[in-house]
C-alpha cells in the first residue's frame, strides 16, 4: 500500500509540474515592412539588418539595424537612464 501512495504522490507531483506556465523567453517578432525603429522612426525592411532587444518588463524594442541598438544601450548605460524611443 505505501509503494502505491509513494507512486501516486510522484505522479501528482510531476503532473503539476507539467500544467506550469512557460517561461521561455522568445526574441521579439518583427512585422518587416510594417515596424518601425524605437530610435530613428524609420520602416524595418530588411531582416539582414534588424535587430531587437526585450526590456527586463517584457517590451520589446526593435532597431532598424544593430548599430542603432548598440548606440541606444551605450547611451543608456552612459546616462544611467532608459532612453525614450522616438516612437510613442
Amino acid at each position: 500500500m505505501r509503494v502505491l501512495f509513494v507512486f501516486f504522490v510522484s505522479f501528482v507531483v510531476s503532473s503539476l509540474g507539467a500544467c506550469a506556465p512557460s517561461t521561455e523567453i522568445k526574441p521579439p517578432e518583427i512585422a518587416y515592412g510594417r515596424d518601425l525603429c524605437d530610435a530613428c522612426g524609420m520602416i524595418i525592411g530588411d531582416a539582414r539588418f534588424a535587430a531587437a532587444t526585450l526590456m527586463t518588463d517584457g517590451k520589446s524594442l526593435k532597431f532598424d539595424d544593430a548599430g542603432e541598438m548598440l548606440m541606444y544601450w551605450t547611451l543608456a548605460s552612459f546616462i544611467g537612464v532608459e532612453r525614450v524611443p522616438a516612437k510613442s
